[in-house]
C-alpha cells in the first residue's frame, strides 16, 4: 500500500526529477557558453521554466507508470492509502476513498521511507517562502533570486540548476567549506566552476533566524 506515488523519493521528488532539471540546465549552459566555439550561435536563449517542470513531471510519471506495470504483471495488488498496526499480524488500512479495511498477513514489510529534516532555525517553518528540496522541484515560476541554506550535495545540485536558468543564487554554509563529504581539492574545483556561473558563497555563516 502507498499513500502517494509508486517509486518513492528517487522517482518522484529526488534523483530523477533533480537530474531532469540538471539536464535542462546543462543544455542551457552549453548553448550559452560553448555554442559559439563550435559554430552554433543562439542569441537570446530563453528558459521556458513551466515547460522545464512539465518535462520533469512527464519523465517521473513515465517511470512510475513503469513500476506500476511491473507490479501488475507480477500480480501485486496496490492499495492507495495508509495503514497502522492493530496487532503483530494485523493492519487497519484507511484507503484513499475513506473506507477502512482490516488485513492480516504472516509477514509485513515496513518500507515507509523518510521525510526531509528541518533545521531548528527560528522562523523557518512559519515563512511560506522557505522551501525544502521537494518544494524547489515543484516551483511554478522561476524565482529571480534564491538563498540556499547549506552547502551539501542536494542544495548545490538545485543551486546549480537554478543558476543556469538565470536565478541569482547565494549559498550560506555554517562550515568553512562546501561539500564536507568530498575531498577538498575536488571541492575547490567545483566551487570555482559554480562561482563562474555567478553563484555567491557565504562560509562560516550559520543562519540565526529567518
Amino acid at each position: 500500500m502507498e499513500r502517494e506515488h509508486l517509486g518513492g523519493t528517487c522517482l518522484n521528488i529526488g534523483c530523477i526529477p533533480t537530474k531532469c532539471l540538471l539536464h535542462s540546465a546543462e543544455l542551457v549552459s552549453q548553448i550559452k557558453d560553448q555554442g559559439a566555439e563550435i559554430g552554433v550561435e543562439a542569441d537570446g536563449v530563453r528558459v521556458n521554466f513551466p515547460q522545464v517542470i512539465a518535462h520533469k513531471n512527464a519523465v517521473s510519471k513515465q517511470l512510475t507508470s513503469g513500476v506500476a506495470g511491473l507490479l501488475k504483471a507480477n500480480k501485486v495488488v496496490k492499495i492507495d492509502g495508509e495503514a497502522s498496526f492493530t496487532g503483530p499480524k494485523t493492519l487497519s488500512v484507511k484507503k484513499s476513498d475513506g473506507s477502512v479495511e482490516e488485513m492480516t498477513a504472516d509477514a509485513i514489510i515496513v518500507a515507509t521511507g523518510s521525510v526531509n529534516s528541518q533545521p531548528p532555525i527560528p522562523g523557518l517553518k512559519e515563512n511560506p517562502n522557505c522551501i525544502d528540496s521537494t518544494g524547489a522541484l515543484s516551483l511554478e515560476q522561476l524565482p529571480k533570486s534564491m538563498v540556499v541554506i547549506g552547502g551539501g550535495v542536494i542544495g548545490l545540485e538545485l543551486a546549480c540548476a537554478y543558476a543556469a536558468f538565470g536565478t541569482k543564487i547565494t549559498v550560506v554554509e555554517a562550515l568553512d567549506h562546501m561539500l564536507p563529504m568530498l575531498d577538498g581539492d575536488l571541492t575547490k574545483i567545483g566551487v570555482a566552476h559554480m562561482k563562474k556561473m555567478g553563484m555567491a558563497f557565504n562560509l562560516e555563516c550559520p543562519v540565526q533566524a529567518v
